[in-house]
Order: C-alpha cells, then structure tokens, then sequence
C-alpha cells in the first residue's frame, strides 16, 4: 500500500485525472440530461483580477466553491462549471506602468494608447497562466477551457447591450444614465474617477495636520471667522464659509490680543488661553457677511456670490469651530452648497493632484502642498493654530495614492433611486453568515450612491456613448450590429489577385522587383480582359494597386476599361523576400519547419506574414477613410491578399497559419468581394473595440454633425458586475438567449457564488446593481461570504512585512488538501482565518494520518477483490451496527449541512468520526479481526463500506485524499468524482444504540482516569469494576467495558448520575494476567518491527529468572500464543534479530522469536 505523502499522493491524482479525463467527463456528461436527474445548478465564478501572482487567499474562495460545486454534482446536478477571468482595469494598468517605469498617465499616452493596451493584454495571460496552473492544482475544477474573458468583444458587447437597457430607462423622471458634473472620489496617480464601492475597500486610519484658519471678516478690522480643515490644501480654492442656523454663535476677545473670533458657542474649549464673551447671536444672522478671501482666485462674474457666510445642514458640531470652509471643487457637501448658491467649482488642484502656477506649493501633489499652504497662512498671521488628527481617509484601493475629491463631468447610473429595490432584492438572498444580510450588505444598500461609471482611462470596455460635437445629442450603442447600422459600411471593395504571370508558372521568388521581368501570360492576360469587363459593368468609382509589373499590368486594364486612373500604394506589394529573389518557392518554405512559422518567423532580408498583414491593413483603412459610397478594386498578389483577408475575418492566429493553402487565398485573376463595415479594427484588420480603434469610429447626428465617441472607459467592477450575462455573450450571441431566458435550463439566477467579505463592496454588489438595473431581480440565491486571511498572529499579511504566505511552499510540503481541509474547519466562514502552518500539521497528523492508518490496518485483513460499495445487509456485531448507525448519521448531518451550505459544519464531523473509527472501533474490533474467517469477514465488511463511503464523502472537501482513499478501496469507476453522493444505506440506528454506546464509552473514560488517579495501569488487570448508570446494563456493555477496562467482571447499579468504581487490589492472579499482557505488548512490537503481517506465524522462545515470569508463561501460555500467532513457546534463548527484555520486581524475561517458514 502506498505510503502516506499528501503531496506525491496528490501529483500522482493530477495525473490520473488528466489521462482519464475526469473533469472532461463530467462537463460531457452535463450534455446528457438522464445522467443528471436532478436538473441544473447554477454557480457562478466570481472572476479573479488577473494582475498579479495568485496568494493564499486565493485558495480560500476557491475552495469554498469547488466543494459546494462537487457536492452538487455527485448529488445529480448538471453544473456548468464556466471560469472567468477579470482582465480590465487599473489594476492591470497599473502592473504595466510599473513594468514600462512610467510614473504618470502622460507616459502611456506618449507610448501611444495602442501600444499600451497591447502590454495589458499580455501582462492578463502571463498571470491567467500562473491562475490556471493554481486552479488545477488545488483541485479546483472548473471548466479552464471555456472560460469568460471580460476583454473579450462578445463579452464587452454585453456590456454595451447592458447600458443601452439602461439609457432606456428612467426613475421619476429622470434618465438612470446620465452626464453629470459633480464632486467625484479621484485619484491623481491614475488621474481618474472612482465608485463610492471602490472608495469604501481604501480607507485608512492615517494622522494629519489639521489648521484652524482666521478669516477677516469684511468691514470689521480684527474680527475673524475661525474655521477649522483637515485638508488644508484645499484652502485656496475657499470661496465660502458655512454655518448652522439655529446654533449659538459668539464674538470672543482673546486675553492680551486685540484679534476677536466668531465660532460656536458649543465649541470655546478649543480656544488656548483667556478669552471674554463680546457678544451672541445665532448662525442666521451671520448669513450674507463677507470676509477677505485667504487667496483670491474666484472668476469676476461670480463676485456677488463668493466670499460669504451660508447655512448648512451638514455643519458639525463635534468638532472644529462651527464653522466651515467651503471649497465646491472638492467635496460633495461643499459642491451641494456650491449648487445652491451659484458657486463656481474652482480648481485650485489639477486633475493629477498638483497645486496650480501662483499658489503656496505650486508644482507640488496636494499632500505635499500642505506644508507649504500652512507656512504660507503663518506667514501672513491666518493660522491659529494647528494640530495632530487621526481620521479616516481614504486611499486608491489599487495604487495607494490618497484620494481627492474633484469636481468634474462623470458619467453615473443613478442608483440612489433604486434602494428599495435593491433591498427587496437581497431579501431573497440567503448570506452565510446570515447578519451579512441586514448587517455589512444591507446597510450598504440603504445608502446606495449614484454609481461614478466612467473612468479617464485606456484599458477598460469603452463607454458606448457618442456626442455630437455639433448639438451635443448622444447615443448610445448596445453591440457591433447596432454600430453597423449607425455607421454602415463606406465602401465596397474588390480585392484583386493579378493575372497569371511567369513567376507564378515558374514557381519563383520576385520579392518586391519592380522591373517588367515577371509579367504576365497568356492566360493572365486574358484573366484581366474578363475581369476589367466585369468591372466595367460594376461601374468601379477608383482603382488602388501594387507598383509591381504584374500588378501595373492589371490595374491598368481594368482602369482603362472603367475609364479611370490608377492609384499605387508601395504597402500594396508582394511579401518581401529580398535574399530569396529568382529562387525557386520551395527554397523559401525550406526556412520554416512548418507552415505555421510564417506568420511571426523573419528570415534576413524578408518580413512577415504578421508585418504583411499591418500594412496592408493600413492602407484600407486609409483608402475608407477617404472615400464613402465607392465601388474600389484593389490590385494586390496572393499572400499580402491572405494576409489582409485572414485579418478582417478575424482569423486567430492558429486559423491564419492552418489555412494558407485553403479557399481564404486568392487565386491568380481572381478577386474577393468585402464591405468593409466601420468597425474598430486594430493594425492586424480584426475588430477590436478597446481604445484607440474604437475612438476612431465616427457616427453621423441627426443634425448632420459628427458624433465622436466619449474617451473613458467603464469601471472595471461593471464588467465583473454584469457576468451573469457576459460570460455568454448575452443576448448577441447564438444560444445565449436560451441560457437566460429559456426556462428549461437557465443560467440565471445563480443558485450559489462565493468571495470574500469586501465583495459587499464589490462583485456582490455590482451583481445585484446591474441585475436590479435590468429588473432581473436576485442574481443568485445563496452565497457563502468568506473572511480575510491574516498570518499566524493576526496581522494583514503584506509584502513589507514579510509575512506573505507562498500557497505553492504549502502544497509541496503539506499537500493541497491539508490546506483546503484547514480553511474548511478553522473557524466559520464569514470570521477571519489565521493562516498557520502548525494548523497543517494538525490536519495532517490528527485527521489525514489517522485516516490512512485505519485504511492500512482494513487492508492487512480485506481479502483481495471483496467489492465493498454495498452496505453490509444485517450486521450481527454490536461494534458494526454501531459504526454504520453513525456513518448513516454523518451522511444524514453532511448532506443536510451542505444543502443549507454549510460548508464548515459538514466538514468539522469528519475529524471527530476519524477519531471515533480509530480509538474506538478499530481498537475494540482488533481481535475480531485477528479471529476466526467468520469474524474478520463481518468486521472488515462494515469498516471497508465505512471507508468506502467516507471516500465518497469527503470528495467535495479534500478530492485527492478521497481519490487515493478511492482507489486502495478498489473503486468500481474510473475515479470517486465520477461516484454519486452517499444515501442513508438500510441498516440505520434508531438512535438509542448510539446514546448507549457513548455512555459505555463515557463510562470507559471515567474508568480509566480511575486507573490514572490510582496510578495502575491499563496492562494491569483488576478484578471488578462498578457502573452507576440510568440505563439498564446489557451483556454487550459489559464486554466492552471488561475489554476496555482491563477487568474481570461488570457490576451494574441503576442511578442517575453515570459514575464508576474500581476493585484496585491486585492479587497474585490479576498480577500474572497484568503480566500477560505486557509480554503481548512487547511481542507485536517487535513484529511490527520485523514487519510481520497479522497473519505470520512466529515461534516464540523465552528466557528468565526467577520465578514470576514462569508462573505467568504456565499459566497463559495458549492464550499468549494466540495473541501473538505462535505456533510455539519454547523456554530456552536462541539467536535471533529480533528480542527483548522486560523486568518485573527485579526479574528479567527474554523475549525472542523466529518466523515461520511458508
């Protein structure tokens, strides 16, 4: 039997699975509903961001899934299984920056947008490798193959198919998506807005300088407004002050100063010295006064309204003077007020943080400039004073970069008007932990904010919106056929290969010659007269072409017949193959060891298939640029044709380099028609709707003015959001309608998703926004919310303080599973998990080992081939209906957990009936194995359907260890993830044998801390014990106990409370039985030592002195013998490997024994 090693088990699983193809079978099996009898579950992968190397808590999540979705499966259920990668965003973005060395947005726009997205998108694959690499090997199984990519353009049509519905919509009136200039969380690294749920996962509690600021009131030398800041960077772009209305206001005189302040009443203590009370009166009546502007940077026509005391509702008085500085580019109760009064938005601070030409800090980030306005207001006698403050601020949940708030034109989706729906919707969700719900979710609900949509960025899904640059009318675009017909197609294009010429009869190389050597034949010029007569019939409006020979020759025809003049284009030309000229073509395919290499491979004095491709896709895109409503034909030879074609039939590269010999390439004389529709196409010809190429997408207005599209992108949290629709492409793509709205199956809603606990603010919120937006109601029904994982001592674990843990350091040493096992059982889910690698350990010795032993003890015993996936019928041992009463109660407990996703609770019962199997029946069934052929055959029955079932039920939690369990069991499938989940079998316990055998085990317990507080050991027989119990006693407990106790007889008392009494007098006889025992102990040690199966036969030899050990011998001899399989016990020591030693009062027996030959 193999050796128990969790990790060599588990790579031996991996490769198991891979040859057989399991999960492949599964997912085929999904195609064949009588092999899925309960229907469909519907789960969803909540996609990872794939911008970085996958960590431990990663594992966690998807863990948490996988055996949910296990379970579902084997108890019937067709799952999808889909995967899905979150590829957009800043978190991508910002992974390439840090490669590129660029500090600030205006470097990715000097690279060039193109450029840039490109690197994003390789930066994507070269973390989905290591996810995928992760995802296999801690058995999660999903379906890899298949999965959704959120830069996808059939996913990214979603999304605009998701925000037309959307536009179309309005609550009381108003459009739920709208352009609004507002005050927006923002950060200046990335120079872009955030959601309020991505400014909820940044905050952190930091200590600022904060200022109480003297403003000079107007008209009244001396007397100041104080107010207070912790954000005195935004000081310079004051342009009022705000009070309470109904509060109490005073004028105080400072002790030995002339300066006099006007605050809150309530508030004096801030105050530093001495001060006298000069007058009082309410907030309201300090309406309308004017102060000196601190820095006087308002626009003129705004100077009736700026620089004046205003109420405000939002006034606190906790804390500063009363009294607050009002700065409308930078706050939203500030903007609010700002609305409300006609108070332009002045910006003191540019969009990348920095203070602007003329003001204290100039040229430096706001922070920074904190400083420097602070010295400044010193300087001029405006500061009061300042002091430390600890408040939470918050951060760019991705960079880190402290957050402003900057008044600017976003785009939003007006949530604040959907709360209630939003909360009727998660009413029908049940959370695990269930205070998620009314708790951290729906308290987040409640105050749901308009949802800031776009971003200032590049790679993310373009906004679908075009504006009229003429009248300002927008449009909003829901998918590639909707652009069509917006912007349909310019101009339509004849790609024309030339006539046959003689290079082509000779099969040579011409590169890019452009002297008449290679014309054209015969039959090539008779291949241009029929085409220049079709063309001529078509009435051709302009004719582009190569400045080869054989391509002038064939332009010309045709121009001349249609009348018109030909235009060349260098980027028209042959494939160049400089150091190849006038060879033979076979020489050029010797350079690639297969077709496929054509398309990147470049031999010296050539370009690629790939170089090709570029430019002649340039040039199209010249030539549609400059025409509209043209019939074009384009001269132009056999691969650059392939290459141009491939392109804008979107072949991958795979079917580019399969299919160059097919019917994509154009043959001598003959041509390919194509409208070329005004889509994005990237450099290589295939559509690609991210920036830059969608920007280059023009729609003409009803007005007659040209529609350019909006430059920002989405939040990336609104791809992931609106998966439930995405990851199929819905509804453009074919087959997907039917997924969710077909009713037999569906793909909506998810039946069950899992994430960790700040997804409230994330992935589990923009899923129900998104579905609430589109009146879909709840897109999942049950979800398992997961805590954060900390190190060993309860710290967030991060880079700088060393304590990151390395999942891949874990498996080699521990095994996956142990890892999977411990996230299971540490703690409930929604609580923080103190990763521990002791914790690993203690799986691995108290659960996984414990396991594998009993599983080695059954196999010393099962015979070979005995098949024990049934339950026994009618088991006779009160030991084994015991057992399967307790399996039918875990597979009872188990099921029932796991229906109620209980993930932890179902797991937790294994280790305690792991322990129960181990301590209690294997050692109290140790002779009945060891017994007659009847016996063992009973025994081993009942324990290998036991282990047999236990592998079943542990496949959704730890699937290697139930695999390997699987197989040692001989497993009638190909694998136990092919095996349907356990049933009750029919020899169920009533219950009552279950309480009486943990009173026969308590009262054990009892017993022996007797024999330890009497300090006579367990090999020490005692003459009789006595149980006071509530039961009656039967002949079955009293063997157990007699056993279990070491003890001749039982005596029974009825009583209430459970207690046990020992006979603690040893006399001569129970001495000789004690030793007895002792000698048994020490021979199966040394035939384990010799490593003797239970069924050798020894002969056993002895030696002694004195008189005690020969006593014992006499006496129980036979027994002896049949404790330790001795066909024979002779006196007398003899050479042997294998003896030892015992002493009792001063005598020493020898023991020795020699094995039984065959």
């Amino acid at each position: 039997m193999t050796k128990f090693n969790l990790p060599s088990i588990e790579k031996s699983e991996l490769e198991n699975w891979k040859d057989k193809r399991i999960l492949q079978r599964i997912l085929e099996r999904n195609e064949r509903p009588a092999e899925n009898p309960r229907g469909k579950f519907v789960f969803y992968e909540g996609p990872p961001t794939a911008n970085g190397k996958p960590g431990i808590h990663h594992v966690l999540a998807r863990v948490f899934k996988d055996a949910v979705v296990r379970y579902r499966t084997m108890r019937g259920y067709r799952v999808d299984r889909k995967a899905g990668w979150d590829t957009h965003g800043l978190p991508v973005e910002l992974e390439v920056e840090k490669r590129l060395g660029f500090t600030k947005k205006q470097h990715i726009e000097e690279y060039g947008v193109a450029a840039f997205n490109r690197q994003c998108r390789k930066s994507v694959w070269k973390y989905l490798d290591m996810f995928r690499d992760l995802t296999r090997r801690i058995g999660f199984w999903v379906d890899l193959d298949d999965a959704y990519v959120t830069y996808s353009n059939e996913y990214v049509e979603s999304l605009w198919w998701v925000l037309k519905e959307i536009s179309g919509r309005e609550v009381d009136g108003q459009p739920m998506l709208y352009e609004g200039y507002r005050t927006t969380p923002h950060c200046p690294r990335c120079v872009t807005s955030l959601s309020t749920h991505e400014l909820a996962q940044g905050y952190r509690d930091v200590e600022d300088m904060s200022v109480f600021v003297k403003f000079a009131v107007k008209g009244d030398p001396g007397l100041f407004f104080l107010a207070w800041t912790t954000t005195p960077w935004t000081l310079p772009a004051n342009l009022a002050l705000a009070v309470r209305s109904d509060i109490d206001y005073v004028e105080v005189k400072l002790e030995g100063s002339d300066d006099r302040f006007i605050l809150a009443k309530a508030l004096l203590g801030i105050l530093l010295g001495g001060h006298e009370v000069v007058s009082e009166r309410k907030g309201s009546d300090l309406v309308g006064l004017e102060y000196e502007p601190l820095y006087d940077i308002a626009p003129v026509d705004s100077r009736s309204r700026v620089y004046r005391v205003y109420t405000a509702g939002f006034v606190s008085m906790e804390d500063g003077t009363g009294i607050v500085h009002i700065a409308p580019a930078y706050g939203d109760d500030d903007a609010e007020l700002g609305r409300e009064h006609g108070l332009p938005p002045v910006l003191s601070v540019d969009a990348a943080g920095v203070m602007g030409e003329g003001l204290p800090g100039a040229g430096r980030s706001f922070k920074e400039a904190d400083d420097d306005v602070r010295a400044d207001l010193v300087s001029r006698g405006l500061l009061y004073k300042e002091e430390k403050y600890l408040h939470s601020y918050p951060f760019c949940w991705r960079c880190g970069t402290p957050l402003m708030y900057l008044a600017k034109r976003s785009w939003y989706i007006r949530m604040s008007k959907l709360r209630e729906k939003l909360a009727a919707n998660n009413r029908q969700i049940n959370w695990v932990p269930s205070h998620i719900r009314d708790g951290r979710f729906g308290e987040w609900l409640r105050e749901a904010k308009d949802w800031a949509l776009s971003r200032e960025r590049y790679w993310g899904t373009p906004l679908p919106v075009w504006k009229c640059v003429a009248c300002s009318q927008t449009r909003v675009i829901g998918g590639l056929s909707e652009l069509d017909e917006a912007a349909p197609a310019r101009n339509t294009y004849y790609l024309q290969r030339h006539g046959e010429s003689t290079n082509n009869t000779a099969r040579l190389i011409t590169s890019q010659d452009l002297s008449d050597k290679y014309h054209l034949t015969e039959r090539g010029l008779k291949q241009v007269e029929a085409a220049a007569a079709k063309y001529k019939e078509l009435g051709i409006d302009v004719v582009y072409a190569s400045d080869l020979y054989r391509t002038r020759q064939t332009a010309e025809a045709i121009a001349a017949a249609c009348g018109l003049e030909v235009i060349y284009d260098e980027r028209l030309r042959e494939i160049r193959n400089d150091n190849l000229v006038d060879r033979p073509e076979s020489d050029f395919m010797k350079q690639f060891l297969n077709p496929g290499d054509r398309l990147d491979k470049q031999i010296e004095g050539g370009e690629t298939m790939r170089q090709v491709r570029r430019r002649m896709v340039e040039v199209l895109k010249e030539i549609d640029a400059r025409h509209e409503g043209k019939r074009i034909v384009v001269v132009s030879h056999g691969d650059a044709l392939y290459a141009l074609k491939t392109g804008l039939l979107g072949y991958d590269d795979e079917r580019t380099e399969g299919e160059s010999s097919g019917d994509a390439y154009v043959n001598v004389g003959e041509h390919w028609e194509h409208e070329l529709p005004r889509r994005p196409y990237d450099e290589e010809g295939h559509v690609d709707v991210h920036r830059p190429f969608i920007d280059e997408v023009r729609l003409r207005c009803a007005c007659g003015g040209e529609m350019v599209r909006e430059p920002d992108v989405l939040d990336c949290w609104f791809d992931s959001g609106a998966m439930p629709f995405a990851q199929w492409g819905y509804p453009h793509v074919a087959g997907s309608a039917e997924r969710i709205d077909g009713n037999d199956p569906t793909n909506f809603p998810a039946e069950y998703i899992s994430e960790a606990i700040d997804q409230t603010r994330g992935w589990f919120y923009t899923m129900l926004a998104v579905s609430t937006l589109l009146g879909r109601g709840t897109p999942y029904r049950n979800v398992i919310c997961l805590g954060h994982i900390l190190d060993g001592k309860g710290l967030k674990m991060s880079k700088s303080k060393g304590n990151i843990v390395d999942p891949w350091v874990m498996m080699d040493k521990w095994g996956a599973d142990a890892i999977r096992y411990s996230f299971f059982t540490i703690n409930q889910p929604g609580e923080p998990k103190r990763f521990d690698e002791k914790g690993l350990e203690e799986v691995t010795k108290k659960v996984f080992l414990i396991l594998w032993n009993v599983l080695s003890f059954h196999r010393m015993f099962a015979a070979e081939g005995t098949d024990f996936s049934a339950a026994p019928s009618k088991p006779q041992h009160i030991l084994d209906q015991w057992l399967l009463g307790e399996l039918n109660t875990l597979i009872a407990d188990s099921t029932n957990d796991l229906e109620n996703y209980q993930v932890v609770d179902a797991c937790r019962r294994f280790g305690g009936f792991v322990n129960d199997l181990s301590t209690w029946y294997i050692r109290r069934s140790r002779d009945r194995f060891k017994g007659d052929e009847s016996e063992r055959s009973e025994a081993s029955a009942a324990l290998g359907y036991t282990l047999y079932t236990l592998s079943r039920l542990l496949a959704p939690f730890t699937p290697f260890l139930a695999e390997a369990l699987y197989r040692e069991l001989g497993g009638k499938l190909d694998s136990v993830h092919l095996e349907s989940w356990p049933e009750r079998s029919a020899a169920s316990s009533d219950g009552k044998l279950a309480q009486e055998m943990q009173m026969v085990r308590s009262a054990a317990s009892a017993g022996l801390e007797k024999r330890a507080s009497a300090g006579v050991p367990v090999r020490q027989a005692l003459a009789k014990a006595t149980v006071t119990a509530s039961t009656v006693g039967e002949d079955w407990m009293f063997e157990l106990l007699k056993d279990e106790l070491n003890v001749l007889a039982i005596e029974w008392k009825k009583g209430e409370q459970l207690e046990v009494e020992l006979d603690t007098e040893i006399t001569p006889e129970l001495r000789r039985l004690g030793l007895l025992r002792e000698i048994v102990r020490n021979v199966n040690a040394l035939r384990r030592e010799a490593g003797l199966t239970p069924s050798d036969e020894i002969t056993l030899n002895w030696e002694s002195s004195g008189d005690l050990w020969p006593e014992t011998l006499t006496e129980h001899g036979d027994a002896l013998q049949g404790s330790v399989h001795a066909v024979a016990l002779n006196q007398g020591r003899t050479e042997t490997e294998f003896s030892t030693e015992i002493d009792a009062d001063g005598q020493t027996l020898w023991l020795g024994f020699s094995r039984q030959s065959a």
